[in-house]
């Protein structure tokens, strides 16, 4: 619903709201101790005592639940991107 990103004593941390306990429990199963990138940036997924995000900062959170994305922007974020290079 809500994803909430800022960095804390050089450490970047990122708080994500989940649409409830279940989705909560499956995205830890499937990210916590994993690399974002193959060898580095090892993620340490916890649960958090906050119940509910608040995103004041839009240059670092977002809240899908005002502004929801489109099936156009998802397909658009997951299109790879080309670089132009001289010509």
């Amino acid at each position: 619903k809500k994803v909430v990103m800022h960095n804390k004593g050089g450490q970047l941390q990122g708080f994500v709201e989940m649409e409830n306990e279940i989705q909560a429990q499956a995205a830890r199963t499937q990210f916590n101790n994993k690399h974002i990138y193959q060898g580095s940036c090892k993620m340490s997924v916890q649960f958090s005592r906050i119940q509910s995000l608040d995103c004041k900062d839009p240059s670092c959170s977002r809240d899908f639940t005002l502004d929801p994305i489109t099936p156009e922007q998802e397909v658009a974020a997951s299109t790879p991107k080309l670089a132009a290079g001289p010509a």
